[in-house]
């Protein structure tokens, strides 16, 4: 078994304080051709998730410290709907189909989601970013 305790939680936030982009990932998973990719991504406020979609993965994503807002638009990028995520709310998760435009907000300091996508990963494949973004 592997914990996801607040150990793993605190040492991903320094790094994600530290960071330019105000997120970090900690990975579960030991290898991209992991059917199931596994991830701890502590966001700040401020750090800057592009708007994509995945065209075949399903994207789950459970609150796990903080709050995180998460954002679909549609094909026009109008907002469509959005979710706040935390431990103990209305809301501990969201499940995003693919070919569904996200993306994801940190809504208060050190804001931890466990991801869980289908994999392999392939960085070519992976996502595409909203064609709304190239304007």
């Amino acid at each position: 078994m592997i914990p996801i305790n607040l150990e793993i939680i605190n040492k991903t936030a320094e790094k994600a304080r530290e960071s330019e982009r105000k997120r970090y990932n900690y990975n579960f998973h030991k290898d991209k051709s992991d059917v199931i990719q596994r991830i701890l991504n502590v966001v700040q406020p401020g750090s800057k998730v592009e708007p994509h979609m995945h065209d075949n993965k399903t994207e789950v994503f459970l609150a796990l410290k903080g709050k995180i807002k998460i954002i679909e638009w549609n094909n026009n990028g109008e907002l469509k709907e959005s979710y706040v995520i935390e431990p103990n709310g209305e809301n501990c998760g969201v499940e995003v189909q693919p070919k569904t435009w996200h993306s994801m907000e940190a809504l208060e300091p050190d804001s931890a989601v466990y991801i869980a996508m289908t994999g392999p990963y392939d960085k070519k494949t992976h996502k595409v970013f909203a064609p709304w973004l190239k304007k």
